[in-house]
């Protein structure tokens, strides 16, 4: 070797180098983090793996959906961007479902719940990188994002498969945050349409992240720190300041976001009016919709730190077809009023000093205003499902706050900082706990509704849910006094009436069939089947008692009115009620006249049931149900 060579290469110096050292141990701690929180998370929701699905949106949105059943096609993903289904627009929703239906089909459903975990899980490690990335500060980060993945309140959005929407439309918007972010600290017009196009995916998972674009307001405040209207911070060598601006320059930047959130926002409410999804306000006032609002905020808050008594259906108070619970007071109105007056200004008045106050705050306000009432869709007044992408905010606060008690208690030694370590091990093994429970819940249909009546037996729709779910069983007996539960609730339901008539004919009691039906045909006097099937009782049941000629041919005429006269199954059941009167001829009439239209579309089944109670008419014989007399097997 001479003198002049090199005695090692450049190379071998390189993990020396305590910028790159710190780099990979900075890499290895993030990876470790999230291996760790995919794991937590994996460990509280793997039971779902043995989970049905439930009947409460599972069939539209699955395994009773025409489109999704088929699986991944052409024409089905044609379907999805075209047309609506569970009142909204969200093609990606359900493009995603029918992926699942292709690789699982619908007699695997805890392949379905799997999915949903999958994407909860993307989602706690995305807010953890986004976190970390946004404020360098990996600890916090990480804590939040465990309380995110472990909160109770978020099982909803996870272990019911309809909500496959909330995890689909969150990690498209924690990735659209994330290019972002990449954006605001790096530049690039790349990252921004990226961003951009992300955000254009999560609405179209789910039109609630509408509100992104003043998410990404707030950011600028905290913890980009771009706007000049506040004092600049310290910032972390790690992370290089980004430029500031003017709130001008930052709202313009934001105006395409806006823009699609403007155009969707529109679209969905255009569909929702159009289903006749949403609450009018002639049901539901504009006054009472701002009272709940303001009570709801308060019950949101409430649910984040004494996550007990969760369900499926928090019913509205202010629409009595829902519940039997009480309207709020105007003390609870202006209690909570005053209340989020007081935390709105608390953190206005400390902004300066601490920014992820009023940011986080204002993050949770801002997530849930578009369901917060004032545009009511369905009978629900809070929803779990609701809190997923809002509590962040909240989650936020906290673990910043603690953090900044623990710098001021610095000079205690490090006692304050192990006890602060235990009390957060405490906090998320008892979060754990109860998600873990809490996911049980959601096992099958029946274990749903009885979990909801032990929560809040005040709800008929439940009632009469669980009644169904037991009829299908078989257990009759059980379901009637199910569905009596719910008529004590709402008496003046006309389907509580039917859905109670149909158990007992079931069970082979037909006075109380006819009873109910008529309750049933009373209360709602456009229900075609339930004037048909009743009609049809007192037509030709076996027991004279039972049967009541003009009743049946009343029944009837305003069933074939309904119709037109164009149902040959219900002008059947006319000409059944003529001849159980002795009217033979203006029987064989009506029939005739059924006959006819099955001629243009045809039925051989009824057809052939129809030629044949022509021969009893022309035989002057009424149409006589022995099956009417049978009583169920379980009887």
């Amino acid at each position: 070797m001479t003198a002049g060579s090199p005695a090692h290469s450049d190379t071998s110096s390189m993990p020396n180098d305590p910028v790159i050292s710190a780099t990979h141990r900075s890499i290895r701690w993030r990876i470790a983090i999230a291996a760790a929180l995919a794991l937590a998370t994996a460990a509280v929701y793997a039971q779902v793996a043995t989970f049905d699905f439930v009947s409460w949106d599972d069939p539209i949105y699955v395994f009773e959906n025409e489109q999704v059943v088929k699986g991944l096609t052409f024409q089905g993903i044609a379907w999805a961007f075209i047309s609506e289904h569970g009142a909204n627009w969200h093609p990606l929703t359900g493009v995603s479902h029918m992926i699942d239906c292709t690789l699982f089909g619908v007699d695997r459903p805890g392949a379905h719940h799997l999915v949903n975990v999958a994407w909860h899980i993307v989602c706690v490690v995305l807010l953890f990188l986004v976190l970390e990335a946004m404020t360098a500060a990996p600890i916090r980060s990480a804590v939040v994002a465990a309380l995110f993945a472990l909160h109770p309140q978020h099982v909803e959005s996870v272990a019911w498969i309809s909500q496959r929407k909330d995890v689909l439309s969150t990690a498209l918007m924690l990735l659209a945050l994330w290019t972002y972010t990449r954006h605001v600290q790096r530049g690039g017009r790349k990252k921004y349409i990226a961003a951009l196009i992300l955000f254009a995916g999560a609405l179209m998972a789910k039109p609630m992240v509408v509100m992104f674009p003043v998410l990404l307001v707030l950011l600028d405040v905290w913890p980009f720190n771009r706007w000049i209207g506040f004092a600049a911070s310290p910032t972390n060598p790690q992370r290089p300041a980004p430029p500031r601006h003017t709130l001008k320059h930052l709202a313009l930047e934001k105006i395409p976001f806006f823009a699609l959130s403007l155009a969707t926002g529109i679209g969905t409410i255009l569909v929702q009016s159009d289903k006749e999804a949403s609450v009018a306000f002639k049901v539901l006032s504009l006054g009472d919709r701002l009272a709940h609002a303001v009570v709801a905020y308060v019950q949101y808050i409430g649910k984040m730190f004494w996550p007990v008594d969760l369900t499926f259906l928090y019913p509205h108070p202010y629409m009595p077809y829902m519940t039997g619970s009480p309207r709020f007071s105007t003390l609870q109105i202006v209690g909570a009023a005053a209340l989020l007056i007081a935390i709105t200004v608390g953190f206005l008045f400390v902004a300066r000093r601490y920014r992820y106050g009023i940011v986080g705050w204002l993050w949770f306000l801002v997530s849930v205003l578009p369901v917060i009432g004032f545009l009511q869709v369905g009978g629900q007044g809070i929803a779990d499902r609701y809190t997923y992408v809002s509590f962040v905010g909240l989650f936020i606060i906290l673990t910043w706050a603690a953090v900044d008690l623990l710098i001021r208690l610095k000079s205690l030694g490090p006692a304050p900082r192990v006890i602060a370590a235990i009390l957060v091990a405490a906090l998320l093994t008892a979060a754990a706990t109860l998600t873990y429970q809490q996911v049980g819940t959601w096992r099958d249909s029946k274990t749903l509704y009885r979990h909801a009546i032990a929560v809040d037996h005040r709800v008929p729709v439940v009632h009469n849910n669980l009644a169904n779910v037991l009829m299908e069983e078989g257990d009759y007996e059980t379901a009637a006094d199910v569905f009596r539960e719910a008529l004590a609730l709402m008496p003046g339901f006309s389907k509580f009436h039917e859905n109670l008539g149909r158990t007992l004919r079931e069970l082979g009691r037909y006075d109380q069939v006819v009873y109910h039906f008529q309750r049933a045909a009373q209360l709602d006097s456009k229900s075609v089947e339930i004037q048909n099937d009743l009609a049809w009782i007192l037509a030709t049941h076996p027991d004279a008692n039972i049967r009541n000629v003009p009743q049946a041919i009343q029944y009837a005429q305003h069933a074939t009115r309904l119709t037109n006269f164009n149902d040959p199954g219900i002008l059947d059941t006319l000409a059944a009620a003529y001849a159980s009167g002795g009217r033979f001829d203006r029987a064989i009439e009506v029939s005739q006249h059924a006959l006819q239209l099955l001629a243009q579309n045809p039925d051989p089944t009824m057809e052939q049931e129809i030629q044949q109670h022509m021969k009893l008419f022309r035989a002057a014989q009424p149409v006589i149900d022995h099956t009417l007399g049978n009583q169920s097997p379980e009887q």
